[in-house]
């Protein structure tokens, strides 16, 4: 069998999507607790084991994550992972698309066509893009236009959207704390820094649990 790194990382996604599939297909159906799968680049993939040890005593956590990845490649695995309808979406992309200045001219068109896609959706948490993406290596504002529509859509419809505001977060530290939460390109989470995104994920999913009851 050959090792996940020797394909395409499209195919990654996809393989990675259907094993989540099929562990949801054959779960228990006795299983109580209400199913939320993450959607996410690197930012995710850092902070994966702090999601497990805060949210699997109260949710089934899936996580799709993989390096690099812009919105638009993440579609597809996201399309396959809700064919088992979640309760919850946990979306954490964007920040790839700022890296790039927006050179893919389809982010804006990708990032609506994630928010169709989740519209059946009970409950979608969305986490802003740190704006140091725009300031230091993109230099456009792509960060801050998505944080925008962030809280626009939560302020639509805030028992359906939920936002875990990292960006909000980061901007509210002090200068120097920022080391004590991003590494030194000041994009990826220290342990620290991804204990706090699993945290306010943790928050967002409790918020809009008040609001539902969710199938199990």
């Amino acid at each position: 069998m050959k090792a996940l790194k020797e394909y395409a990382p499209q195919t990654v996604t996809w393989l990675l999507a259907v094993a989540i599939v099929l562990f949801a297909s054959s779960s228990s159906p006795g299983v109580s607790k209400p199913s939320v799968v993450f959607d996410g680049d690197s930012i995710t993939v850092i902070s994966t084991p702090a999601i497990h040890t805060l949210l699997d005593p109260s949710y089934n956590v899936d996580v799709l994550a993989v390096d690099g990845i812009r919105i638009d490649k993440s579609l597809p695995a996201l399309l396959l992972a809700l064919q088992s309808h979640p309760f919850a979406v946990v979306e954490n992309l964007g920040t790839n698309d700022a890296l790039s200045g927006g050179a893919h001219s389809n982010w804006m068109s990708s990032w609506d066509d994630l928010i169709q896609m989740t519209r059946a959706t009970p409950c979608v948490v969305l986490t802003t893009v740190s704006v140091a993406v725009d300031a230091i290596y993109g230099h456009k504002s792509i960060a801050a236009r998505l944080n925008t529509d962030i809280k626009r859509l939560a302020a639509r419809d805030p028992r359906k959207y939920r936002v875990a505001d990292w960006n909000g977060f980061l901007t509210g530290l002090p200068k120097g704390d920022w080391r004590t939460y991003v590494d030194a390109d000041l994009i990826h989470p220290t342990a620290a820094g991804a204990v706090e995104i699993a945290t306010l994920d943790k928050k967002a999913l409790g918020r809009c649990a008040e609001g539902h009851s969710p199938k199990v």
